[in-house]
C-alpha cells in the first residue's frame, strides 16, 4: 500500500472524526462511565473509535488495529495496523475544557508486540482546527506548513511540559522528577493532552514533554511527528520507547539528555 494513499486518507478521517468529537462536545447530553481509577471515558470516545475503524476497515480490509477502548470485534493483525487515541485527553473534554484531540498513526507490524514503527501519524486539534501531520522521510506540518522543533538549547530558556499519570506510585515519581526540574527551567506545563503535547513540542511552542506512563496510543503519532520536525523521542532513560516501559520524553533534542539527568536525580 502507498505511503501517500495511506497519509492522505489519515488526514481525511481525523477531519472527519474531529467533525464529530466537535458536536459531542457542545453536546450537554454527554455520557460519561468509569474503566478503573481516574479513567473515564465518554460516548464520544466509543463514537470516535467506531467512526475511525469502521472508515478504514473500509478502505483497507487487511490492516490491524491497536485502539485504546476495548473491541474485540477488530482484527489485531494485518498489513499495516491503525494505532488509534480516539479522544486524547478525555478528562480535558469532559469538563469542556478545549485540550482534546484524536490521534491516528499508521505502522508497520514488527515482531515484538511492545515495538510500534509508526510511517504516518496525524493528531487533529478540533476545536482550533489544527491538524499535525507526518509522513515518514518528508517532515511535519500544522495544517500543511512546515513546522520545527525549537533551538533552545538551555535549561533556563526551556519550557517542559508533563501530565499526571493515574497510578499514585508513578505519580509520585512524576512529582519528584517536576520538583527537580521547576527551579532549573523557564518554566513547566500541565496540558493533559499527550498527543498535544508532543505536537506542541514539534512545532516549538514547547521545548521538552515527558510522562511516565503512556500506551502506544498516546505517542505513536505524536513521537513521528517530533521526529519528523527534527526532534527527539525516547524513554526517560533516552533508549527507544517500548509499550513496556511506556516513560516518554519529547524534546526538541537539544535538551533531551538535560531532561533525562533530571528525571534521574542528576546535578545539571
Amino acid at each position: 500500500m502507498e505511503q501517500k494513499q495511506i497519509a492522505e486518507f489519515a488526514k481525511a478521517i481525523a477531519l472527519e472524526t474531529g467533525e464529530l468529537i466537535r458536536d459531542k462536545w457542545n453536546n450537554a447530553d454527554l455520557k460519561l462511565s468509569s474503566k478503573g481509577f481516574r479513567d473515564i471515558v465518554t460516548d464520544a470516545d466509543i463514537a470516535s473509535q467506531k467512526l475511525v475503524t469502521e472508515r478504514v476497515m473500509e478502505a483497507f480490509p487487511t490492516h490491524g488495529f491497536l485502539s485504546e477502548e476495548d473491541d474485540g470485534s477488530l482484527p489485531t493483525e494485518g498489513d499495516v495496523i491503525w494505532v488509534i487515541d480516539p479522544i486524547d485527553g478525555t478528562s480535558n473534554f469532559a469538563r469542556k475544557s478545549p485540550l482534546f484531540c484524536v490521534s491516528i498513526a499508521a505502522a508497520r507490524p514488527t515482531d515484538d508486540p511492545f515495538v510500534v514503527k509508526p510511517f504516518v501519524g496525524v493528531v487533529y486539534d478540533p476545536v482550533r482546527n489544527e491538524l499535525f501531520f507526518a509522513s515518514d522521510g518528508s517532515g511535519a506540518t500544522l495544517n500543511d506548513r512546515p513546522i520545527a522543533v525549537s533551538t533552545v538549547d538551555t535549561l533556563d530558556s526551556a519550557i517542559i511540559s508533563f501530565d499526571w499519570p493515574r497510578q499514585p506510585d508513578i505519580r509520585q515519581t512524576t512529582l519528584d522528577t517536576v520538583t527537580n526540574t521547576i527551579h532549573n527551567v523557564k518554566t513547566m506545563r500541565s496540558i493533559g493532552s499527550a498527543a498535544l503535547g508532543l505536537c506542541y513540542v514539534a512545532c516549538g511552542r514547547l521545548d521538552g514533554y515527558f510522562n511516565y506512563h503512556l500506551s502506544p496510543w498516546d505517542v505513536a503519532a505524536g513521537e513521528l511527528i517530533i521526529k519528523e520536525a527534527g526532534g527527539r523521542f525516547s524513554d526517560m532513560a533516552g533508549q527507544p520507547w517500548r509499550g513496556d516501559v511506556k516513560t516518554s520524553l519529547g524534546t526538541n533534542g537539544l535538551v533531551h539528555q538535560s531532561v533525562i539527568d533530571l528525571g534521574q536525580n542528576k546535578s545539571n
